[in-house]
């Protein structure tokens, strides 16, 4: 099995893990990593994408050591058409190609998730009630994000005050307050080591500072806003997956039916059937694709859910 997933999973001590349970990968690799010159990419290959003929030049150079003997993965550098280059890491039998193919076309399962975002709200904050948290729940501890989050400014601050000494003259006056800086923020670096190893990573609730202040939202709310949302996403894909063929952009299926959804209509009752008659907003071609579609809805004889009579639904796309 292979897996391909984006530079958020991209961790040294997972990728190593993944290849020990004979797992095959591919990923984005984790800037910073080294930009090679143009004339470094020997090789090209054509990928259709989202219907777009795309060539990228690529090289496969020396293998990624992943360090702390986890051993050495495979490293494809990408030259995209904007002269972007991204990396990728692999562990894996396939060739080059296969594995630029496979991961940059994932951007399709990217965009997918944009439209969840957008169409469906998946990021949205679905209730405002909340619970206390369960005083023995583990959680990162506060305490050590703060002791690292020091420690990373205090590096910089090295950093920084090292490159200004490396700059100036011996005989600069300022030299004295960057010297100062330095020894500041090594001492800090120091007292801050000295502390993380009696500080865990990883807490319960109880033994932190959240005790008594950390709440969460009621899970079994959310729960169920999931589900529908994902099966209505699901039914928005097959409505897509027929509506597709008909039309003369077929990419466009679901921002065509967000039209029909939106559409002004009127719903007229009868005893054997319930009319739902629509006014679109819709070039002709694709009226007359909307009109097949709801002809195949019709075809499949639904009805109202909660419907004692059992009525079925009719559809028709038309002017008002």
């Amino acid at each position: 099995m292979l897996l391909s997933f984006d530079r958020g999973g991209a961790f040294a001590h997972e990728m190593s893990a993944l290849r020990d349970q004979d797992f095959e990968f591919v990923t984005y690799e984790r800037a910073p990593y080294p930009l090679l010159a143009s004339t470094a990419f020997e090789h090209k290959v054509e990928l259709t994408i989202d219907g777009k003929v795309e060539t990228i030049q690529w090289a496969e150079g020396a293998l990624k050591n992943l360090r702390a003997g986890r051993g050495r993965v495979r490293r494809i550098s990408l030259r995209m058409a904007d002269d972007r280059q991204i990396n990728l890491l692999a562990i894996s039998g396939l060739s080059a190609e296969e594995l630029i193919g496979i991961q940059l076309h994932r951007w399709r399962q990217e965009n997918a998730f944009k439209h969840g975002v957008e169409r469906w709200g998946i990021n949205q904050l679905d209730g405002r009630k909340v619970e206390p948290t369960p005083a023995d729940d583990v959680i990162p501890n506060p305490a050590r994000s703060l002791l690292d989050h020091r420690l990373r400014f205090a590096r910089a601050e090295e950093g920084r005050a090292r490159n200004k000494l490396a700059r100036l003259p011996p005989d600069d006056p300022s030299r004295t307050k960057y010297e100062q800086d330095l020894e500041r923020a090594v001492a800090t670096q120091a007292q801050i080591e000295e502390q993380r190893p009696h500080v865990p990573r990883r807490a319960p609730v109880k033994d932190t500072s959240l005790a008594g202040k950390l709440v969460r939202h009621v899970g079994s709310y959310k729960t169920t806003i999931d589900t529908l949302r994902v099966a209505l996403a699901n039914a928005e894909s097959e409505l897509a997956a027929r509506l597709a063929p008909s039309l003369p952009r077929p990419a466009e299926a679901k921002k065509t039916l967000a039209n029909l959804f939106a559409a002004p209509g009127r719903v007229r009752v009868t005893p054997r059937a319930i009319y739902i008659d629509l006014a679109p907003a819709a070039s002709p071609a694709e009226r007359d694709a909307l009109h097949q579609f709801l002809r195949q809805l019709d075809a499949l004889d639904l009805t109202l859910p909660g419907d004692p009579e059992q009525r079925r639904l009719r559809f028709r796309a038309q002017h008002f």
